[in-house]
């Protein structure tokens, strides 16, 4: 599964460290990022040499905020008008211009009237805890490879 293989960080660093000295690189817990804003920042900028003070009193929030589609075949059939003119207009940049605007102007009503903006849980538990099995293995990867223990320490353990 290719939206498993994204999560495989390890993999990912791995190739940094080929490239650059360790001691060059500085990786760091989202986590850490969201829960101990200031002090993960004055990490990062001392990592840098740059003064953090801007980063004083900034918080990170992470929000899930999903869509629903009121009418799904409206909403289909201007997916597909949309890609359909796209293709058509190819050699005419005026016409996909003007084209274009009058799209641009007509999806903000349409989506005021047919799109649901709603903020949901980020994570069902069951997912959670298939996830959360799912990657321990590529955590510890992450851990050894960073000499870092604390990396996920917020993530729960099966």
């Amino acid at each position: 599964m290719r939206a498993v293989a994204h999560g495989h960080y390890a993999r990912y660093l791995a190739v940094y460290y080929d490239v650059f000295l360790q001691e060059n690189l500085q990786v760091i817990d989202f986590d850490d990022l969201r829960s101990m804003t200031y002090l993960t920042m004055a990490s990062v900028c001392q990592h840098l040499a740059i003064d953090a003070s801007p980063y004083q009193g900034l918080s990170f929030q992470a929000y899930n905020l999903s869509t629903t589609i009121r009418w799904p075949r409206v909403h289909r059939l201007l997916m597909v008008a949309r890609g359909q003119a796209r293709s058509s207009m190819g050699g005419l940049p005026r016409v996909r211009w003007a084209i274009g605007r009058m799209y641009r102007s007509f999806l903000r009503r349409y989506l005021r009237t047919n799109v649901n903006g709603q903020q949901t849980p980020a994570v069902p538990n069951q997912l959670d805890l298939l996830l959360t099995e799912l990657y321990a293995p590529e955590l510890e990867r992450l851990r050894s490879l960073t000499g870092d223990a604390n990396i996920g320490a917020m993530w729960r353990r099966p």
